[in-house]
């Protein structure tokens, strides 16, 4: 059997609650919201007739109405309009400290480019050992030392032959002859073993600007994938975080819409 509302609402309050909210007037909870309300004609907005104290909100059911409603525009707006979720404002900094890293190895990534293409230059100069020791060897010019060794070695063959009574004799010139061959030769194979030598340093510092270059690119696409592996991260991690506060805020607006539900 249904309980009697409070008398001192007004018949149309009391027709307004049966037709149109479906109250149940025998709820302990309702009853407590009814008597609490001291009046006010909550079917004000919709035109109804009978008493009204103080017009759209006065009365229990309309003030929690306005509240449940706010609830819901809050979220709402929340959720279409929210605050930055922070990516934008982390993910420039990351990019700019990675654009100053690159930017203190790239002079070396393109020194040891540049040595590079030199190191195997050189390396295609020698792909013909003949031609290539050819052309070393047409550069060759007496040592100075070379030069001083053969006019006092000349000078002793002559001193000797004289000694012997063979000055200007055929033996003395065979004499000459073969000293100053080896004299030249020694003095060529110095020059040829000098030139190689400077060869090799110039390949290993070469080899060595190379590997440099080489370690600088590594260095540089390790900075370039970390960064953006944590540009990744931070968007997945923004993302769940977006879609736990919609959730939240869903909740938030079903449990406003219940509110509604039981005005």
């Amino acid at each position: 059997m249904s309980a009697q509302l409070p008398e001192w609402l007004s018949q149309g309050d009391q027709d307004y609650l049966r037709r149109s909210t479906g109250f149940q007037p025998w709820q302990p909870a309702a009853e407590a919201t009814i008597a609490a309300g001291q009046g006010g004609r909550l079917g004000a907005a919709a035109g109804e007739g009978g008493s009204s104290s103080g017009g759209f909100g006065s009365s229990p059911w309309e003030t929690a109405g306005i509240g449940a409603l706010t609830g819901i525009g809050g979220a709402l707006g929340s959720m279409l309009f929210g605050g930055d979720d922070g990516y934008g404002d982390i993910a420039p900094q990351l990019k700019d400290y990675l654009s100053k890293a690159v930017g203190y190895m790239d002079p070396y990534e393109k020194m040891g480019k540049g040595a590079l293409g030199d190191y195997f230059a050189q390396l295609k100069q020698a792909e013909d050992p003949t031609q290539y020791i050819g052309s070393i060897m047409s550069k060759y010019q007496e040592s100075p030392g070379a030069q001083f060794q053969r006019k006092q070695g000349l000078a002793d063959i002559s001193t000797g032959a004289a000694a012997r009574g063979l000055l200007g004799s055929g033996a003395q010139a065979r004499s000459m002859m073969k000293y100053g061959q080896g004299l030249s030769a020694q003095d060529q194979q110095q020059y040829l073993q000098n030139v190689l030598g400077l060869r090799g340093q110039t390949l290993g510092g070469l080899a060595g600007l190379g590997q440099m270059g080489e370690q600088a690119a590594g260095q540089m696409g390790q900075w370039t994938y970390g960064t953006g592996e944590n540009l990744a991260n931070l968007q997945s991690q923004m993302a769940a975080a977006q879609q736990k506060q919609q959730s939240q805020m869903f909740g938030d607006i079903l449990g406003a819409a219940g509110s509604l539900a039981l005005l």
